[in-house]
């Protein structure tokens, strides 16, 4: 999967390095903005087994936001194949300053190389129509959830 990530971006090798990609154009995870050493365990603690698949390992998610090379971490098992509820996770990490990301374009490579289905499957799901979706498709509890733990860090 993360293989597929790197392959995808090395197509695009004459472009200049943006937040996704190091200096040597290889695929880097998402970067925690504030105190990841304080701030990381405490969201893992709160996410474990209700969001991330229980094999999820603390050093795996910390990689997934400290901006390591593909090569360097394995994604994360959700803990669902609800793409909905994944992309407004990330969506609100972005909107309340959490994480480096754009709204305006989401970054779905990032998001395919970090975050994997239940089964070890990558999402193929089509992120962009999903997120034109998402606060339809997604239930308000669900969205609520999600915005309360999200509130933890703001």
């Amino acid at each position: 999967m993360a293989e597929q990530a790197v392959s995808t971006l090395s197509n695009y090798s004459n472009e200049q390095p943006s937040y996704n990609e190091s200096s040597k154009g290889e695929f880097i995870s998402y970067v925690w903005q504030d105190d990841h050493k304080e701030e990381l365990p405490k969201l893992y603690k709160l996410m474990k087994d209700k969001y991330l698949h229980k094999n999820t390992t603390l050093k795996q998610f910390k990689a997934v936001f400290t901006g390591k090379t593909t090569e360097n971490f394995t994604p994360i098992k959700w803990h669902d194949t609800n793409a909905y509820e994944l992309l407004y996770f990330i969506m609100q990490l972005i909107d309340s300053g959490n994480i480096d990301g754009s709204l305006k374009r989401m970054d779905y490579i990032k998001l395919k190389a970090c975050f994997i289905k239940p089964n070890g499957e990558p999402f193929t799901t089509d992120f962009k129509v999903v997120k034109q979706k998402v606060k339809e498709e997604l239930s308000a509890e669900k969205q609520e959830a999600i915005d309360e733990l999200i509130s933890h860090f703001c």
